[in-house]
């Protein structure tokens, strides 16, 4: 047994040594700006659980996104996975309502497009939502386009999580099909809508991150708002 005869000048001593200790291991923490990702919920489909690859009124962050591999390419479209179906209701600019024609079943006829966020239109509106909505509408409403699932069926809302095809979807998508097809991405170029990224439906990450690159850089719609 070893006894503590140095009284209290040594328990200062020690105390100061774990408090050092402890500063020290928490200097990463700060370092690297690690912390929770905001609560948010409603029914707009901002889940708790969402972690934004880019902050309201901010370019990328310095996250996963930023080390994004330039030449990624996804596997193959597994066609048990897509879905044909006919707009019939555009909610806002990322979600929409569906009546199935063919293909993979779907879990809701409410839709929640994948990997984007656009402003809000229910109050308190945000500025660019409502354009948000109107470019979905032109674009969508009563069109015929094929959705595709990543690996998740639905959020917390029970709506299907897909990305939106205006055409049928190619095998193996190039960048240059997902760029002038896919209703997620051109809602990024054109500067309607934000990347958010919610593991593990991360399919198009990569190229989503390089779209919104080009649309804040150009000044494109919300980029180009105050």
């Amino acid at each position: 047994m070893v006894r503590c005869t140095e009284g209290p000048a040594t328990a200062v001593k020690l105390s100061k040594v774990l408090g050092l200790m402890v500063a020290v291991l928490a200097v990463p923490w700060v370092v690297t700006g690690c912390s929770a990702p905001a609560a948010i919920s409603g029914e707009d489909g901002r889940d708790e659980h969402e972690t934004r690859a880019v902050a309201r009124g901010e370019g990328v962050p310095q996250t996963i996104n930023e080390r994004v591999n330039e030449d990624a390419r996804p596997a193959p479209i597994d066609a048990t996975r897509v879905t044909r179906v006919t707009v019939v209701e555009v909610i806002d600019g990322d979600t929409v309502r569906v009546r199935r024609e063919a293909g993979a079943p779907l879990p809701s006829d409410r839709v929640r497009l994948i990997g984007v966020d656009t402003p809000e239109v229910r109050p308190p509106a945000e500025p660019f939502g409502r354009e948000a909505r109107r470019f979905a509408r032109e674009r969508l409403q009563g069109r015929t386009v094929w959705l595709e699932r990543d690996v998740s069926e639905t959020d917390r809302y029970g709506r299907a999580l897909r990305y939106a095809w205006l055409s049928e979807p190619p095998g193996h998508p190039a960048e240059r099909d997902v760029r002038h097809k896919m209703f997620n991405a051109i809602l990024l170029l054109e500067g309607y809508a934000r990347v958010v990224t919610l593991p593990p439906d991360v399919r198009y990450t990569d190229w989503f991150v390089r779209f919104q690159r080009e649309a804040r850089k150009a000044g494109r719609g919300l980029w180009g708002t105050p």
